[in-house]
């Protein structure tokens, strides 16, 4: 998305046609670093995980990928899907059709503020794309956010 975003509530609808995956990108910089939803609206697989790149960029530790958490849900596939994603602090928090997913809190990129979507080998249609800020923690751990 074109403004930045911090913490903030992300509400969409989302459909899939094909059989490839979707996912939300935020709290990303410009070099694509940052936390990655992955949905898997086939089978009903939704995971969290956090990528970015290391210092020193020697090639077989370049990157740093981690699943932090890993959810089902009840797939419809070829049904829209209500998504939100609400990212406060080190509090991320993910639903589909208004029941938590994901919940959990990471601190590994606080300072990021870009959101996305990314695609694999599908078609996907958002509608209903809002973004809402919200006022972060005021506190010693964190910071004025």
């Amino acid at each position: 998305l074109k403004k930045s975003y911090l913490n903030f509530r992300l509400r969409c609808v989302a459909s899939m046609e094909g059989r490839g995956k979707f996912g939300i990108c935020f709290r990303m910089d410009g070099e694509g670093n940052g936390y990655f939803i992955s949905l898997d609206m086939i089978n009903g697989f939704a995971q969290i995980r956090s990528w970015g790149q290391n210092e020193g960029n020697v090639m077989d530790k370049a990157f740093h990928y981690k699943n932090i958490q890993i959810n089902h849900f009840t797939a419809h596939p070829g049904r829209a899907y209500s998504l939100e994603v609400i990212a406060i602090g080190g509090y991320i928090e993910f639903s589909i059709n208004k029941q938590i997913t994901l919940s959990l809190i990471d601190t590994c990129f606080l300072q990021k503020n870009h959101i996305g979507f990314y695609v694999e080998s599908a078609y996907v249609r958002i509608k209903n794309l809002t973004v809402e800020v919200l006022k972060g923690p005021q506190t010693e751990d964190y910071g004025p956010i």
